[in-house]
């Protein structure tokens, strides 16, 4: 099961109607669940990046050890 979150959610969220955000969202990127529209993480990230969020930059390490003994 894929994660979403509704379209009434994010709306919410950026401080817009959720009509504002159907104007804004393109309808090909949202699903249909039942009677309400759902959103991918990845829409969700475009579209917030479209109204000025800024994502901080995080660096993110791997460290293995490999021990033979």
């Amino acid at each position: 099961m894929s994660k979403t979150i509704s379209l009434r959610e994010v709306s919410g969220l950026i401080g817009i109607t959720p009509q504002g955000l159907g104007k804004i969202s393109n309808k090909e990127d949202s699903v249909l669940k039942g009677n309400s529209r759902h959103f991918a993480p990845s829409t969700v990230r475009s579209i917030l990046k479209t109204r000025g969020f800024t994502f901080p930059k995080k660096k993110i390490v791997f460290h293995c050890l490999k021990c033979n003994g």
